[in-house]
């Protein structure tokens, strides 16, 4: 019996150095290779574990490769085994929109967000330093349109009383093995909420036949009567 699998057999993994569990009955030595006709290999003692195994360079599907020398045949190799493991080292990240360019957003507005890349991730959207933490939904709600297809989406409320102009905008995408990538949108976005106004006094004048108003706002303003 002979065997061989990668990372306790993971699908897939964002770090190139690896941990191969590898083995036969009655082994004597064993070759571990990335290539298949296991040129580069070198015959040693066997070890159930081989900890750092480098993977081929670049991401995408790799393979490792190997045989054994047993006591029942020592001239021999065995047939060669092999296991293989997905290498993830970026998020893809293809595109992140919004609706805001070109317009002024006031309190109760509407800011529609999209961000395209990989599934089974999360995703969040960026607005200066007005909001650094909008989450993006990919699950059909929200404003997503379909569930688990990459592209994550959100309509987001403006509520809070700060005004921004011409603020970047950026999406973030973290993948499922924790791979992050970012891209900064083309159009800004400007933010404008009135001033909530509260305590209306009048104090009236008949004599003089004049009037007194007065107000508090909860942020620097002016004021026309």
């Amino acid at each position: 019996e002979r065997f061989l699998y990668i990372n306790a057999r993971e699908v897939a993994t964002k770090n190139p150095l690896v941990t191969l569990y590898l083995g036969a009955s009655d082994c004597l030595e064993m070759e571990v290779s990335n290539l298949a006709s296991l040129a580069d290999g070198t015959w040693g003692p066997c070890n159930p574990s081989v900890s750092n195994w480098s993977l081929v360079t670049g991401d995408g599907r790799k393979t490792v490769y190997a045989r054994f020398k047993t006591q029942a045949d020592p001239q021999n190799p065995t047939d060669v085994v092999s296991a293989n493991i997905v290498l993830d080292t970026q998020a893809q990240l293809t595109a992140f929109t919004h609706d805001g360019g070109g317009r002024v957003i006031g309190a109760g507005g509407i800011l529609r967000f999209q961000l395209t890349g990989e599934p089974n991730g999360f995703a969040k959207a960026a607005i200066a330093t007005y909001d650094s933490d909008i989450t993006l939904y990919d699950d059909g709600t929200r404003g997503d349109a379909l569930k688990g297809d990459g592209v994550y989406q959100r309509d987001y409320t403006i509520t809070r009383v700060d005004d921004i102009v011409n603020a970047n905008v950026t999406g973030y995408l973290t993948d499922a093995l924790g791979n992050n990538a970012s891209l900064s949108a083309a159009a800004k976005v400007t933010i404008t909420v009135p001033p909530l106004v509260t305590n209306v006094q009048i104090v009236a004048d008949l004599l003089n036949q004049s009037a007194t108003v007065s107000w508090r706002t909860d942020e620097p303003s002016t004021g026309v009567v």
